[in-house]
């Protein structure tokens, strides 16, 4: 569901409670029920659909997820204006969520031009996301790039179903929020490795010593959209993001240094103590840039030419099974494109 507006930047860890408390002599969950009761967010799919309807999609507002309970059997069209009554809402990990029950209504409705004037309005003055603002929201990263155009994480996720994305390395600046970080808080000790865990991307990225330590982690990251991303920071680009806060070095014989970067992380989600729902969240201006790991072409491409060698060896080897496996290679190989961080500072971080 799209109206044109952002749904509020609640904490990764925040979800409402919606289970009914236990009424006397009411009969025990079964473990369908227990499993239905608990919340988890539903990013858009963009990835999944055909590249000339998700050019078609709306490159700012949120996208809110409508989960369906009850006997709800009609529902309006995709690209149709409807109206809803009696429908409820929950926050699932962060993520507002709309839910129709067997009391929702909703109606056909006419185009709304007073959200289409404003969603224009947003369009023009690139703003991707209504809850920050330059001046007042806490942004706690800075990038030389400034003065470009900021770009949505949906824009992001289109460009990338497009021919040949692999081929036509792409960079934007987005403002964003974390929502969670990877490997996870009790595996910190491992966000240091030696260049040689990654030496085709360390000596690329002018590496010179295999020991050498560096950054080596993954954020996942959202914007005013609700389209998530995952970023790599890895490299030279690492260094320059934690430049204020510590270098790389032993996090499993560094205890200090180990607290300092989980304090940092915990900071950039929203999860440090005293957090509550209704703290501001902290803002990344964050400049990314796409790339394909030539491994992972390689092993695409050879996973692609045994395929199309079975297929010939198949006695329906007409141009169907052609046009499919041709699609089934693409598809692997789009999906393995990531995103890195590159150009952008955390500032000192304060409470």
């Amino acid at each position: 569901m799209w109206d044109g507006t952002d749904t509020p930047p609640f904490p990764p860890t925040f979800s409402t409670n919606i289970k009914p408390p236990p009424q006397q002599g009411a009969e025990e969950e079964t473990a369908e029920q227990r499993a239905a009761s608990i919340l988890q967010p539903r990013p858009f799919p963009v990835t999944t659909l055909p590249p000339t309807a998700a050019a078609a999609l709306p490159m700012i507002g949120t996208a809110v997820p409508i989960l369906i309970r009850g006997n709800v059997t009609e529902l309006p069209p995709p690209g149709s204006w409807a109206k809803f009554r009696n429908c409820g809402f929950q926050v699932a990990k962060g993520q507002l969520q709309g839910v129709l029950a067997q009391m929702s209504r909703w109606l056909p409705w006419r185009e709304d031009e007073k959200v289409l004037k404003k969603y224009t309005h947003r369009l023009a003055l690139k703003i991707v996301s209504e809850w920050y603002n330059p001046e007042r929201s806490r942004c706690v990263s800075t990038t030389p790039h400034g003065d470009k155009e900021v770009t949505s994480l949906r824009q992001i996720a289109v460009d990338a179903l497009q021919p040949n994305a692999e081929n036509r390395p792409m960079a934007y600046r987005c403002i964003v929020h974390v929502l969670s970080h990877y490997p996870i808080a009790d595996h910190v000790n491992t966000m240091c490795v030696p260049a040689r865990a990654s030496w085709g991307a360390a000596k690329a990225d002018g590496y010179t010593d295999e020991s050498q330590l560096m950054f080596a982690l993954r954020l996942c990251v959202v914007d005013g959209t609700g389209t998530e991303l995952d970023v790599d920071i890895f490299g030279k680009s690492g260094e320059e993001f934690f430049k204020n806060i510590l270098h790389p070095q032993n996090l499993r014989t560094e205890p200090t240094a180990r607290s300092t970067l989980s304090a940092a992380l915990k900071y950039l989600t929203g999860t440090q103590e005293g957090s509550t729902p209704s703290s501001e969240p902290v803002w990344l201006d964050m400049c990314i840039k796409s790339y394909f790991p030539e491994e992972v072409v390689t092993q695409t491409e050879q996973e692609r030419k045994k395929q199309r060698q079975e297929e010939m060896a198949s006695p329906s080897n007409g141009m169907g099974g052609g046009a499919l496996a041709s699609g089934g290679g693409d598809g692997e190989k789009k999906s393995s494109l990531r995103y890195r961080v590159f150009d952008t500072k955390l500032l000192p971080l304060t409470n």
